[in-house]
């Protein structure tokens, strides 16, 4: 048993529910005949729900105030408040990267970047067993370089908001977020666009790795992937250009990357307008 429900009736209250058994967690029998077994099973249970807990899914349909609006301790690097640039992509048949860096919420669909419906699109989708998602090669992409002269190695990126705002029924399946980090005194914004559309993601002098796995999404919402519950890989690497992948195509209205910037000192969320945080 993990889960109970109780029922009374017809109405009333409840002051106190207590249920004894045998603890599958061996820690905690052993900590239950120690008489510690609040503190390690309370803590046993908040690692379990860190470790499992989601990513946040906002609709835009919602009463509520978005992830992208509330206060977090590192700044929006990607913004191009910051300093956020949009260098490049496979395609841009109904909008540019640089849209998606734009502080504000998108006000259409226009304001975002989308691309054309790929032509060979098969007639059959066909679905991975494994993972769920599409099983195709057809995917676009786009190159953002961050502010602040990005991500500092050590700190790296801590969240990363993908936001399908007024995309209903052209959404991409899923996205994907690659880092690089490219020293720019040695590496060109040129060169790091060459080598994003190429399928092996290490190059002489770029080596692309995850920031965001492959992930579904859904119709006009927010979508929140935060480094502290784990939806973020490769959390303290040093990133300077990020590579947004979409799967097969679509339209999305804003990336939003944080994290620890390069520049700036100790820049903290009290330096930084909290609308665009």
């Amino acid at each position: 048993v993990t889960h109970l429900k109780l029922n009374y009736y017809p109405d009333g209250g409840v002051a106190r529910l207590r249920v004894f058994g045998h603890p599958c967690d061996s820690v905690g029998v052993e900590q239950f005949q120690k008489g510690t077994v609040d503190a390690s099973l309370s803590s046993t249970v908040n690692d379990a729900a860190t470790r499992n807990s989601k990513p946040k899914i906002h609709p835009h349909t919602s009463s509520l105030p978005p992830p992208s609006v509330q206060p977090h301790p590192h700044p929006e690097l990607s913004s191009e408040l910051h300093g956020g640039l949009g260098l490049a992509c496979s395609n841009k048949h109904y909008g540019v990267p640089s849209n998606l860096l734009r502080p504000h919420p998108g006000k259409d669909m226009g304001d975002g970047w989308e691309t054309a419906r790929h032509p060979d699109r098969p007639p059959v989708v066909v679905q991975d067993p494994t993972t769920g998602l599409q099983d195709t090669p057809l995917k676009d992409w786009s190159v953002i370089k961050l502010g602040l002269g990005g991500a500092r190695d050590g700190e790296g990126v801590s969240r990363i908001i993908v936001d399908t705002r007024h995309f209903k029924g052209n959404f991409p399946e899923s996205v994907a977020v690659d880092g690089c980090y490219a020293d720019p005194e040695e590496v060109s914004d040129d060169f790091v666009c060459a080598s994003a559309g190429e399928e092996n993601n290490q190059t002489k002098d770029i080596d692309w790795f995850p920031l965001l796995k492959r992930t579904p999404m859904t119709a006009h919402a927010e979508h929140e992937f935060l480094r502290e519950f784990g939806h973020v890989a490769n959390g303290r690497r040093g990133v300077t250009h990020a590579r947004i992948s979409i799967t097969p195509d679509g339209g999305l209205s804003r990336v939003r990357i944080y994290g620890c910037p390069t520049m700036g000192g100790e820049l903290t969320a009290k330096a930084v307008p909290r609308s665009h945080l």
